[in-house]
């Protein structure tokens, strides 16, 4: 028949049978709980969050959290608040992101959809149509003077005719000048008169 074993830390190990009769004289070395006290620690855990029980297994988990891992706050719930705002914070992020991604991803699919498609074509068509009648309404280019042979010959004819009138008015002039040095100076005051007024 197997004895069992039990193990109290690094320095003591305990042997006895499990019928065996406990001896009184040694200090306990396990604890028990008591029944009414597991009842009551099991309603007040039914009723809410914040018990007795529930604070000091906090103070236990705390007091085996490292110094480094505390980050620097006072106790459990302080920490697992933290710790979970941040984890929070960067799943709204990434949700954020994903719902970007998923619009993205129904915008392309519906590009891939055939009605997306000749409604593309549609548009294709209408714009062809609207650069058509665009360029159907262009106005006749017109040519600098220097490029158009038509307004050169103009061009030259009116140079020709300005120099004829130029020459005519220049002869006149002369004509008259000479006219009025021929004059007596009496009829030369006379005719400037006549052409002032």
């Amino acid at each position: 028949m197997r004895v069992p074993q039990q193990s109290w830390g690094l320095t003591l190990l305990v042997t006895r049978r499990l019928n065996g009769q406990p001896d009184h004289t040694i200090p306990e070395l396990v604890k028990y709980i008591p029944q009414n006290y597991l009842e009551t620690i099991c309603t007040e855990l039914k009723e809410s969050q914040d018990t007795q029980f529930n604070r000091e297994l906090m103070e236990v988990i705390y007091s085996h959290v490292g110094d480094a891992d505390r980050l620097g706050k006072g106790s459990l719930q302080e920490l697992v608040a933290y710790l979970t705002n941040e984890t929070e914070e960067r799943i709204k992020q990434l949700t954020g992101e994903l719902t970007e991604l998923n619009a993205k991803i129904v915008s392309l699919e519906e590009q891939t959809a055939p009605e997306y498609r000749s409604g593309l074509q549609a548009q294709l068509e209408q714009r062809r149509a609207e650069l058509n009648a665009h360029d159907k309404a262009k106005p006749v280019e017109v040519l600098q003077p220097e490029q158009d042979p038509t307004a050169q010959a103009d061009a030259t004819a009116i140079n020709v005719c300005f120099r004829q009138a130029s020459l005519t008015f220049s002869r006149d002039t002369q004509g008259q000048r000479r006219l009025r040095s021929s004059l007596p100076p009496s009829s030369s005051a006379i005719s400037a008169a006549a052409s002032a007024g």
